[in-house]
């Protein structure tokens, strides 16, 4: 709560005139961002050299609680466009972090040995390399409820979010029109196996063991140049979806709702798959994955091959579940359901 002008040029340790400890807002310039006491509403515009953004660094273990505030337009040259967050806890309530960009990690939020907990927030048209919206790592964790993770973009890999050696956990929220790679025209299939450079996870990427937890929410209108519109995972990591819908998802490679490779686990309760496209397997690509799918439906997704589901080394069990209306739009082996050797 300290006053950001009294701070603005302190860059050791001084208080401001309420005598609040300048040490956290070193990073403003003059002018750079305020603080309001009265409406609880903090904004800034800024930009940053490299390492995180002038709206928020820490590398302590601190716990931070911010809510109805907004993180606009600001940019870092490597991590964090908005917040760069290390070893610490940011509880984000009813807040907005919009137009944000990052050269490399994290367009709106970079996570390193952090916790997140984001309630009814908004992470929407931020920009990076990897992680558009935002990126955790080594054992960071994510929480969402009732939030909205739209349109961001990555060139890379996560789009919306991206999670490497992390956790996700997403309840009663919308992961929307997010992008991951140069998206325009469909420019070919991919690599089956695309582990560092791909354009993938449009929505969300998950890599090195990462658990992911999905209940109540909506993944749709993602887009991934390569694989996997909606969910990418590879390395071990796992997914629970459950009451979800995943929808309207357009890959250019492989996986138009959901891609996993390298012994990754997946398990549908009650999940809606449907009108998603990709080269293969246009509803989801699977890779040696065990997948489990219960009182779930396939519907309407298109591929060249494999419209609804495309299995290589991959045990797939399904019951009381839907395959309705999906289309394998390929001369040679036009299926609904490709399933390849050892499947």
């Amino acid at each position: 709560s300290a006053d950001l002008n009294s701070c603005a040029n302190a860059n050791d340790g001084t208080v401001d005139s309420d005598g609040d400890d300048c040490r956290y807002y070193d990073a403003f310039p003059s002018g750079c961002g305020f603080y309001d006491d009265d409406t609880f509403s903090a904004s800034a515009m800024c930009c940053a050299c490299g390492g995180g953004s002038h709206t928020m660094i820490s590398e302590q273990k601190i716990s931070i609680s911010i809510r109805r505030s907004n993180f606009v337009s600001s940019t870092a040259a490597t991590h964090g466009g908005a917040v760069y967050l290390q070893a610490g806890m940011l509880v984000l309530q009813n807040s907005l972090v919009q137009g944000n960009s990052a050269g490399t990690y994290g367009g709106g939020l970079y996570l390193k040995y952090s916790t997140l907990r984001g309630h009814g927030t908004t992470i929407d048209s931020n920009q990076a390399e990897r992680g558009g919206g935002m990126l955790a790592r080594f054992y960071s964790s994510i929480e969402l409820e009732g939030a909205m993770v739209s349109r961001n973009v990555a060139k890379t890999l996560g789009g919306g979010v991206f999670i490497d050696q992390s956790s996700l956990t997403v309840s009663r929220s919308a992961i929307d029109r997010n992008m991951a790679g140069d998206v325009g025209p469909w420019d070919g299939p991919g690599s089956l196996v695309q582990f560092t450079d791909g354009r993938d996870g449009g929505g969300v990427c998950a890599s090195l063991s990462s658990v992911i937890a999905v209940h109540d929410s909506s993944i749709t209108r993602n887009v991934a140049a390569d694989d996997g519109a909606g969910f990418y995972g590879q390395l071990r990591s796992s997914f629970t979806i459950n009451n979800s819908t995943i929808d309207g998802n357009a890959a250019g490679g492989n996986g138009g709702g959901f891609f996993a490779l390298a012994f990754c686990a997946l398990d549908l309760f009650k999940v809606s798959i449907s009108d998603n496209f990709a080269i293969h397997g246009g509803g989801m690509f699977f890779q040696d994955v065990a997948v489990t799918a219960k009182s779930s439906s396939f519907t309407n997704n298109g591929a060249m091959e494999g419209g609804a589901l495309a299995l290589k080394r991959s045990p797939m069990t399904a019951a009381n579940s839907i395959f309705d209306s999906n289309r394998g739009f390929s001369e040679s082996n036009g299926s609904a359901i490709l399933v390849g050797r050892d499947s």
